[in-house]
């Protein structure tokens, strides 16, 4: 947004001349609009598991990639601005676009950009949300990236490279022991031992975790950095596993897949569990206390995921 239209002006506001029309996107009458395809992971989706705002994205980049928005989708509320819920901006973007006679080209660019990868790998992490599979989803990023004019290309990358936190040879030897393919499972094995026998940082010294350079050419995410040149550290998810484990799995006919506790590779779960935890600390002082509050409130919502209102409280 900063770079095709403006600045951030405010928590919730923004500069530029979309930006600006973001608060009252869904008070614009939908309009005849140009179509843009929509590729998601899984056509079938089901979006009875999405919230609200996830609802809303998925179905209003439906809408575009047909061309037709129903007349109570477009009265639908996209959701609130905040700087730090890009979803609520990019819904409210897809609004304008649909709004608007004659599109700016950096309204059109920057729904193309929703349409073409926000949206297809926002719904990926949905999907596989499981921590083996984020260096898929790096990789994918950087291959939809490919499909935009150099100079959109060359900023998309720039961030893709910035966060690039699940491209660390760390990360990806984890996916490579979880792999379907058997060759890349014995790879990973190889290079996990290898790992293994390097020296060992210093009793008390910090490693410093450092987001390699990505291969902006790859085709697979075993190929997403250079392993000849970025420095190679053992899995902390495997140290629990013997390197004579994992050197008796290289005799085998087939390397098999490793289990590995299912982490999720995205922060939207650990932040509600970081929320859920500070309000317990508020309404509780001792350990056992918290643990009794958190345990509670997981329940209360397993039971009622939803509190609309009293007649749907009475009726649940």
């Amino acid at each position: 947004m900063e770079t095709f239209d403006g600045a951030t002006g405010g928590p919730n506001t923004w500069t530029g001349p979309i930006g600006q029309q973001l608060k009252t996107c869904q008070e614009l009458p939908v309009v005849k609009f140009q179509p843009i395809a929509l590729d998601l992971p899984d056509p079938e989706l089901d979006s009875a598991v999405l919230s609200t705002d996830q609802r809303y994205c998925l179905d209003i980049a439906r809408a575009i990639s047909t061309g037709t928005c129903p007349p109570a989708l477009a009265a639908r509320d996209p959701g609130i601005v905040n700087h730090s819920r890009w979803g609520t901006t990019a819904n409210r973007v897809m609004r304008v676009y649909i709004g608007t006679r004659r599109p700016s080209a950096a309204l059109k660019h920057i729904v193309t950009i929703i349409i073409k990868l926000y949206v297809p790998m926002w719904f990926a992490v949905k999907m596989r949300w499981q921590c083996w599979e984020g260096p898929k989803h790096i990789t994918k990023m950087v291959i939809l990236s490919r499909q935009f004019p150099k100079k959109y290309r060359d900023v998309l990358q720039k961030y893709i490279q910035n966060n690039a936190y699940f491209a660390h040879p760390e990360n990806v030897l984890v996916a490579m022991v979880k792999d379907d393919r058997a060759e890349v499972r014995r790879l990973g094995v190889q290079r996990v031992l290898q790992a293994r026998s390097q020296p060992a940082a210093a009793v008390g010294e910090v490693r410093r975790f450092t987001v390699p350079q990505l291969n902006f050419s790859a085709t697979d995410y075993v190929e997403i950095v250079d392993w000849n040149s970025v420095p190679v550290t053992p899995p902390p998810l495997l140290a629990h596993i013997p390197s004579a484990e994992l050197e008796a799995m290289l005799l085998l006919p087939e390397t098999p897949a490793i289990d590995i506790p299912a982490f999720p590779c995205h922060c939207q779960a650990v932040e509600r569990a970081v929320k859920m935890v500070t309000e317990a600390a508020a309404n509780a002082s001792t350990p056992d206390d918290r643990d009794g509050n958190i345990r509670q409130k997981i329940a209360s919502r397993r039971l009622m995921p939803e509190f609309k209102t009293k007649d749907y409280r009475l009726n649940t």
